[in-house]
């Protein structure tokens, strides 16, 4: 897990550019939680009080962390049955022993997404706004973009954005952990818009 912080090492270098205060909110994809918990635990030893809110991000049919944050019994369950999604990397519906300590602790929010969180994420990175750079992002790595996209813009997500205080003056990390790990299907997503988000 020690090897993850090295990413928040580089993070935190390039944040440095542009504030010298931590980002107010920090969205981390979830597996078996090793990643989340290392970069989330590298915070919170960092900034203490200071530390950003930690919004966790899992496919709705591997959400481990999630359903035991639910259970509230303070231990880890894992996930039963057909675990398959787009987002491979986060497919293991078992907790990091580890990882589980850290987050059962330290997560504000953690969030069950489906698989069309992660396709808008993808198509989000890949056609920023103008200035901004675009980012080849695999499903694993960008459904961190499409969650924070969806609370920011759904009607449903008012009450988690106020509660979260997201609004102009946040600050926001988002980790892609993923590039385009099947270029054919990373075509079909962000080209032809496979896994399009219902309407609301």
């Amino acid at each position: 897990m020690e090897g993850y912080t090295t990413l928040a090492d580089e993070a935190d270098e390039q944040i440095r550019h542009f504030s010298p205060e931590p980002p107010s909110h920090v969205f981390l994809q979830a597996g078996v939680g090793s990643f989340a918990a290392a970069i989330l635990a590298w915070h919170v030893m960092r900034w203490k009080d200071k530390a950003p809110l930690c919004i966790l991000v899992e496919p709705a049919k591997a959400d481990c962390i999630f359903r035991s944050i639910k259970m509230a019994d303070g231990l880890p369950h894992s996930v039963a049955g057909n675990l398959e999604t787009i987002m491979a990397g986060l497919s293991c519906g078992k907790p990091s022993t580890l990882g589980w300590k850290i987050l059962q602790h330290h997560v504000d929010v953690a969030l069950s997404c489906d698989d069309s969180i992660a396709a808008s994420g993808m198509r989000i990175l890949a056609a920023p706004r103008p200035g901004d750079p675009a980012v080849t992002g695999g499903e694993s790595g960008a459904v961190t973009a499409g969650a924070l996209e969806y609370i920011m813009r759904s009607p449903h997500m008012a009450c988690l954005r106020s509660s979260l205080k997201l609004g102009p003056d946040a600050h926001v990390l988002l980790i892609n952990t993923e590039g385009a790990t099947d270029p054919e299907q990373y075509e079909k997503i962000v080209w032809h818009g496979l896994y399009p988000q219902a309407e609301e």
